[in-house]
């Protein structure tokens, strides 16, 4: 609270500022809403290093194995073309596409099933 006492009428003295209190209040509700929107954003980091990924993608590769590759936002499905160090090539029903391997999220085999 501030001290008020120099000044020389008693409504003066007395006065009790709201400004700051309602400028806090709102200064909470903008940081609680600053954090909700925090919690609310997608993880796009992935806890593949780069050898986990070259390991798997060389697996799929020398296998001809068809495996689905995760990428913010999109994923591919399709056999491995070509690999590098940098890029791998993946041969989708679609057509060629090339993704740089540090934008990989996840590598999985794609399931197959025989029908009977």
């Amino acid at each position: 609270m501030i001290d008020r006492s120099y000044l020389p009428f008693k409504v003066a003295r007395e006065y009790q500022d709201r400004k700051m209190a309602k400028w806090m209040g709102f200064f909470l509700s903008e940081h609680t809403a600053g954090l909700d929107s925090e919690l609310n954003k997608v993880d796009y980091t992935s806890e593949l290093s780069i050898s986990d990924k070259l390991l798997l993608l060389n697996q799929l590769y020398s296998n001809q194995l068809n495996g689905i590759i995760a990428v913010p936002g999109q994923y591919y499905t399709g056999r491995v073309d070509n690999l590098t160090f940098n890029h791998v090539s993946l041969k989708t029903k679609t057509g060629f596409v090339s993704i740089p391997i540090k934008d990989i999220l996840s590598i999985d085999l794609e399931v197959e099933y025989e029908s009977a």
